[in-house]
Formats: structure tokens, C-alpha cells, sequence
């Protein structure tokens, strides 16, 4: 009975979102239609339609006959199922010995890998990949494996051979690829290095006040291997297979979920590793971008005197600490008004114009701001910027009071003005929206800003962003965090090409009750299901992870709360105990 309470309670739920939903979609498409516009899933779907038209896809199969002769698809374990109803009809006619004027006949490659499928949130359908090979099966010659890395050394190539080969991740992976995770070596320019470490547990022996989680410790053993690789002398090969020395952009730091990254990259600033950062979310949290924006929110509004005061006190303007105490008693907190009432406090601004009369001290620090408040609304953000940039000194000055990453953040946030989603709209206040909504979310792109000098910065990715990217040295951090079954929707029928959606299914209705003796109904089927092929893309993305690293691989994690501390004692203890 309480079951189907609970499924009564989920229908009601999602009968009332359909129809909310409906609604908002056609509101969409009539506002597209208004300005003419159609986005990326409008594309996939006329297309669909297109080849979905049997007389249709002839014809254009027919219009086409003379221009292609070959069709290759890369990372075809990623294709969803609009993509394949678009791709069928030419990879059919191909096979088929169609598509040409008889002289030549047309192929069809199609490159893909099971064990990287990790794409499901796009629609990505491995499935797509596997039903392919078994329609090839009866061919010998045509479905062909690679069974040789010419990326890895032979210590990484053999380590991730031998973790997936064992469990619990060898009953984890896609059906029928155990064997292959194991593959020969190209390279034999050296041994290579793989370096699993015991999770960091929380520092019992230091107090509740000053002590270190888990991750904390992780996250400064982390930075202490890249610092001794950089000083130590250790070396990588070019292009051409020549020895050189590691450099910070020979490092990549990867990571499966951003919540805490910013973590590792403190404990990178700390030891002087100059690093690129995970996104926009971890620039916003840079107390340097915090200043310019703050900066930026008064320029548009003046009465914005938190904005101001943060300013005043920031390497913007430096305002001593005496000067400013000043500023603030200048604009009569505690004056008596009629009645014995208390007076409504001074604007900032305007007693900061009145005090610089007198102040020779204040007069620059004015005129600078209000010069700036003049090209506000009349010049685009990115121009803005660059006059801030110069006229104040910024990124010369943050170096000075920072370090060199604070002056790299600086320049990125000056880049992101150019941003299409940022140049579209030129306003300041819709920039100061799109970085603090990226601060909101903990960082929604990959950081790809350039390198600095020769040596470069250590970069840090999420591992769905670094799919295709390799580096001589590969950390994979935060990797003891548990998998968390958070998924509250539902495919009715996980592998059909079109399937009944549930939303906002809770935990209890997915699993049930526990120790409950009745049979599991359709959508405890369909959540198990979800729950199954999560574990597969889970391990997919570990394989991904870790088949980027060229020469070394570090795996490490930890457990605890995120407390920030300065000392890193015990990071420098744990790389002993590793040694």
C-alpha cells in the first residue's frame, strides 16, 4: 500500500512538470521562431526527419552518389540515437556497395572504444557501438582491434592493465572488453612510473582547530610530487623522442567532480606551482577577479558602497587602513538629527569626492574612478578592461602583492570578455552575471588559456574535458570520494531508442523498502538498470583518466572535511612514508 502511495505521489509529480513542460517548450520554439533562430537540437532533429523520410533519404543518397567515396566516424561509442537515425542510412548504402559510380567502391571506418564511453548525460548509447560490431561479426577482416599503446610507457600501459584485470573494476567494464584492457607497448624510452596511494585518512593527532582532513593531506602530497618531479631534474621525451626536462605543462591534474578541486589548487598556489585553472567557477573564486568585479558592480552602480569599500582596500587603490578608518567616520554614522534621531550615514562616494578637495592623498584615487565611471556604458567590457588594466596598474600590482598565478588569473578574466557568450552581450553587468554564475556552479568550462614562458602551468581538468589529451604526467586526485546515487530519473526501458522518462524519483522509490518481501515493479527494474550502467561509465571514466598519462600516473584521494590550513608538515611526513 505505502508503494503505490508513493508511485501515485511520482505520477502526480510528473503529470504536473509534463505539462509545465510542454507549455515551456512551445513558448521556446515560438520565441525561436520570433527571431529566426534555431539551436544545436533543432539541427538533430530536422535532420532526423530528413533521413527519416525514406523517399527523402534516397534522394539525397542520390544527389550525393558522385561527391562521397568515404565515411569515417571517430568516437563512434559516443553517438546517441539521433546521430545513428542520421548516419544509418549512408553507412547501409555503403556497405551495401551503394554511394559510388561503380569505379570505386565506397568504405565505411568507424573508430570507437567501449571502454571510453562516458557520455551518457548527452544521450551518448555505447550500445549503438557494440550493435555495429556484432552486425560486422561475420566478417573476419572487417572489424579490427588495436591491441598495441603508442601513447603510454610500459608501467602505465601495464598498470592499467593490471587494475582493470582485477576486480572489482574487471566486472564493472563494458560486456567483452576484460581482454583488451591489457595491451602491448610501442614505447621503450624508458620504464615509466605508476604510484597508487592508501587514502589519506584525517590527522587524529592534531586538534579540532588546526587539523587536516583527509583531503587536505591529499591535496598537499599532491602538490609536493609535482614540486620534487620539477626540481628533481626528472625528464620526458619530445616529439621526436629526445630527453628533455618535465616543465609545469607536462603536468595535468584530473579529478571527477569539481567540489574539491579548489582544495588542490590551494595547495598548488601554496608550494609555488603556477597552475591553470579548472574554469571560470575556480577564476571567480580568485580574491584578485573577486576585486575587479567588485570594482565593476559599483561602476554600474554607484550606491553599491560594499563594492566601493572593497575597492578602496584592495591593490586597486590601496587606501591605507588609517585613511580609510577616516573615510568611514567622515560620513557621520552617529550624527544627531531632529528628535535625537540618528542620521542616515554619508554615501561613500560622495564623502570620498568631498574629502579629496582637501586630500591630496584622495585627489588621484578619484579622478582615476571617475574616469572610469565616464567610459562605463560607452565602450565594451573587454575595452573596459584594458583600461582598468593599465591605467590602474592591476596585473603589476596583484603580482607584487600575490604571486605571479594572481597576474595569469587577471589576464584570463580579460580574455573571457571576448567569450562568445560574453562579446554577444557587451554589457558590464551581464559579464559580472556570467562570471558569478560560473562562480555558482564551481566551474563550468575547461581552463584554455595559453601557457606562461617556457615552462608553463600545471593544468587542472575535469576528466570529461580532458577526453583525447595526453600528458607525460598524469594526477588523478580526489579519487577516493564515494559514487553517490543521486540520479532521480529514470529511463523506463534504458536501452530503447525512445523511452518513457520519470522525474524526480527519490532514493526510496528507486530501491524500495528495504527487507520488503515483494517483487521489484518496473521502475525499481528500470532504476537498477540506470544504476548498473552508471557503475560501467563510472569505470570508463577511471579507464579514461588514466590511460592519458604518457610516462607517470599518480592516484590518490582522501577522506574528511575541507578545512584550509598553511602547514604542510604532514604532506611532506605522508611522501616519506611513500618514499
Amino acid at each position: 500500500v505505502l508503494r503505490r502511495i508513493d508511485l501515485i505521489g511520482l505520477y502526480r509529480l510528473n503529470r504536473a512538470q509534463l505539462a509545465l513542460g510542454l507549455r515551456a517548450l512551445d513558448i521556446m520554439d515560438e520565441l525561436k521562431q520570433r527571431d529566426r533562430v534555431i539551436d544545436f537540437g533543432d539541427l538533430e532533429d530536422m535532420a532526423c526527419r530528413l533521413m527519416g523520410d525514406q523517399a527523402r533519404a534516397l534522394s539525397l543518397l542520390f544527389r550525393l552518389e558522385d561527391s562521397l567515396r568515404h565515411l569515417l566516424l571517430d568516437e563512434f561509442q559516443d553517438t546517441n540515437h539521433n546521430q545513428r537515425d542520421i548516419l544509418m542510412p549512408f553507412v547501409d548504402e555503403f556497405l551495401a556497395g551503394g554511394g559510388g559510380d561503380g569505379a570505386v567502391r565506397p568504405t565505411v571506418f568507424l573508430v570507437g572504444d567501449l571502454k571510453q564511453s562516458i557520455y551518457a548525460f548527452r544521450g551518448a548509447e555505447p550500445g549503438i557501438f557494440a550493435a555495429m560490431i556484432e552486425r560486422l561479426a561475420h566478417d573476419p577482416h572487417a572489424s579490427l582491434k588495436l591491441p598495441t599503446n603508442f601513447r603510454s610507457l610500459p608501467a602505465v600501459v601495464d598498470g592499467v592493465g593490471l587494475l582493470f584485470r582485477a576486480e572489482p573494476l574487471a566486472s564493472s567494464l563494458p560486456s567483452g572488453e576484460v581482454d583488451d584492457v591489457h595491451q602491448l607497448t610501442a614505447r621503450d624510452d624508458g620504464p615509466g612510473e605508476v604510484t597508487v596511494l592508501a587514502p589519506f585518512a584525517d590527522d587524529d593527532a592534531a586538534d579540532e582547530s588546526d587539523g587536516r582532513s583527509g583531503h587536505q593531506r591529499a591535496a598537499f602530497a599532491a602538490a609536493r610530487i609535482v614540486r620534487e618531479l620539477i626540481d628533481s631534474g626528472a625528464t620526458t621525451t619530445d616529439g621526436q623522442g629526445r630527453p628533455r626536462p618535465l616543465v609545469w605543462s607536462d603536468v595535468l591534474v584530473l579529478y571527477r567532480s569539481r567540489t574539491g578541486v579548489s582544495l588542490y589548487e590551494q595547495a598548488f598556489r601554496r608550494a609555488g606551482i603556477p597552475i591553470e585553472p579548472a574554469g571560470r567557477g575556480m577564476l571567480a573564486a580568485g580574491r584578485e577577479v573577486q576585486d575587479v568585479l567588485a570594482l565593476l558592480r559599483w561602476l554600474v552602480w554607484p550606491e553599491d558602497e560594499v563594492a566601493l569599500a572593497t575597492v578602496l582596500r584592495s591593490p586597486v587603490v590601496r587606501l591605507p587602513e588609517a585613511s580609510f578608518q577616516q573615510l568611514l567616520a567622515a560620513r557621520g554614522l552617529f550624527r544627531a538629527g531632529e528628535g535625537g534621531r540618528l542620521r542616515s550615514p554619508g554615501n561613500l562616494w560622495a564623502t570620498l569626492r568631498a574629502e579629496a578637495a582637501a586630500n591630496t592623498e584622495l585627489q588621484p584615487v578619484v579622478a582615476l574612478l571617475q574616469a572610469w565611471r565616464a567610459d562605463t556604458g560607452f565602450t565594451g567590457v573587454h575595452d573596459l578592461l584594458r583600461r582598468i588594466y593599465r591605467e590602474g596598474h592591476l596585473p603589476a600590482r596583484y603580482e607584487a602583492a600575490g604571486e605571479t598565478q594572481a597576474r595569469f588569473n587577471l589576464e584570463r578574466l580579460y580574455d573571457l570578455a571576448l567569450a562568445p557568450d560574453a562579446a554577444a552581450t557587451p554589457t558590464v553587468r551581464r559579464f559580472i552575471e556570467l562570471v558569478d554564475l560560473a562562480g555558482r556552479r564551481g566551474g563550468h568550462d575547461e581552463g584554455t588559456a595559453g601557457t606562461a614562458g617556457a615552462t608553463g602551468r600545471v593544468r587542472f581538468m575535469t576528466i570529461h574535458g580532458a577526453k583525447g589529451l595526453e600528458a607525460p604526467v598524469v594526477l588523478l586526485v580526489d579519487a577516493d570520494r564515494a559514487l553517490n546515487d543521486r540520479t532521480t530519473e529514470v529511463r523506463l526501458h534504458p536501452r530503447a531508442d525512445a523511452t518513457g522518462l520519470v522525474f524526480g524519483a527519490a532514493k526510496a522509490v528507486r530501491v524500495g523498502f528495504e527487507g520488503a518481501a515483494v517483487d521489484a515493479d518496473g521502475l525499481q527494474l528500470a532504476a537498477a538498470a540506470a544504476r548498473a550502467a552508471a557503475a560501467i561509465e563510472e569505470t570508463n571514466l577511471l579507464y579514461v583518466a588514466m590511460t592519458r598519462a604518457r610516462d607517470r600516473l599518480f592516484v590518490l584521494g582522501g577522506q574528511g572535511n575541507e578545512k584550509e590550513t598553511d602547514d604542510d608538515t604532514e604532506a611532506r611526513s605522508a611522501l616519506r612514508r611513500l618514499r
